[in-house]
């Protein structure tokens, strides 16, 4: 049973894509701010749209294809029977890679959305991925 789930996963997953990215819709793993429980049993998954049409990106990121990056991503981290247990709303980063959200000056307050560090430079997506049970 786990070698028909492994070969139809494998069939499902584009030819130019990898764990990491999928150039065909503009996906890629944000692998330093996704995150693993100690035990694979749970993770978050950060996948970012490089399309400079936000619309565009912010569509594809919730599409089927972020969440197969998702998975594919967890499984070659180690976790068996990786499913989707959640996805966020997709949100926007700056340049630095801070969400707009928690971008703050030197006292702590938010920033006017005139500043340069408040422009959108992508946008991003948080996939949970759980630990599916064997079969």
């Amino acid at each position: 049973m786990a070698q028909a789930r492994k070969q139809t996963m494998e069939d499902d997953t584009p030819q130019n894509s990898t764990p990491l990215q999928d150039s065909a819709t503009m996906l890629k793993v944000v692998p330093d701010k996704s995150t693993f429980a100690p035990d694979m049993s749970r993770a978050t998954v950060v996948i970012e749209s490089n399309n400079r049409n936000f619309a565009q990106a912010i569509e594809t990121l919730q599409s089927m294809a972020a969440r197969k990056l998702a998975i594919s991503f967890a499984t070659s981290k180690g976790m068996p029977y990786a499913a989707i247990s959640g996805v966020n709303h997709p949100y926007p980063v700056n340049s630095e890679g801070l969400v707009l959200s928690d971008v703050r000056d030197e006292h702590g307050n938010t920033l006017p959305f005139t500043d340069p560090r408040m422009k959108p430079a992508a946008y991003r997506v948080d996939i949970v991925v759980m630990r599916g049970l064997a079969l």
